[in-house]
């Protein structure tokens, strides 16, 4: 079978010959038609013997199958991964696009049904991937789109920890992005009583303690406070309850 993709001839399949239907002509003829590929002439049989018959390759191809598939984020951009059906050795590989761009450098393998695949440029904004698949002949079938979910920009706030406290208590932060931050503490007047940090944090995980004193080294009343952090204009808060 001629090969367009690789521009080269592959075995059909082998085996031996039970029935032959002799043609009595000298020579080969190759014809293809409704996907079938007909071949009449000199064939080699078991034992190194020759006949001329007729064969017919019935070659009913299926394409690369993508059973479940999704994408999500992460912190260094998106992880793709998807399942393939059928024999994992009918399957060449994959090759991933974000939107009509290829970003695979190389065919995605697996020895598996299992792949996976990591955009470390993905778009904040929302994303459709597509995945080609390439079996054993060189053919593509296309997936998708494969939807990765817009970034959220706003900080995630946890819990603050111990609280109710009497020495100190932290709270961590997890930053979508990189960006200009101020961690502070308030009083239920809206009165700022203490700054725990301003200024640029990457993206990822943070944490700030507060350990009951004000901006100039006092130690508070004890009583409810709101840590709260500020990010690219978006604002977060937790009630923390400070005690004797």
């Amino acid at each position: 079978r001629w090969n367009r993709a690789r521009g080269t001839w592959i075995p059909l399949g082998s085996g031996l010959t039970w029935e032959v239907d002799p043609l009595g002509t000298e020579g080969a003829t190759l014809f293809s038609k409704d996907d079938r590929l007909y071949v009449g002439g000199a064939f080699t049989i078991a034992g190194g013997k020759a006949a001329s018959f007729f064969s017919i390759w019935d070659e009913s191809l299926v394409p690369v199958e993508v059973l479940a598939s999704q994408a999500k984020r992460t912190r260094s951009g998106a992880e793709l991964t998807w399942k393939a059906a059928g024999n994992p050795g009918d399957v060449l590989g994959f090759h991933v696009y974000r939107g009509d761009r290829r970003i695979s450098e190389r065919l995605v393998h697996s020895t598996t049904s299992n792949y996976r695949f990591e955009d470390s440029e993905a778009p904040r904004a929302e994303t459709e991937y597509f995945l080609a698949g390439i079996d054993r002949q060189g053919e593509t079938s296309w997936h998708g789109p494969v939807t990765l979910a817009a970034a959220s920009i706003t900080p995630v706030l946890g819990l603050a920890n111990p609280n109710p406290f009497r020495a100190s208590t932290t709270i961590s932060l997890s930053l979508p992005e990189r960006g200009n931050v101020t961690a502070s503490v308030m009083d239920l007047r809206g009165r700022q009583i203490r700054v725990l940090h301003t200024g640029f944090l990457e993206a990822g995980d943070a944490s700030f303690t507060w350990n009951g004193l004000d901006d100039r080294g006092r130690s508070t009343a004890a009583g409810v406070y709101f840590l709260k952090i500020s990010s690219r204009g978006q604002v977060a808060d937790r009630k923390i309850l400070k005690i004797e």
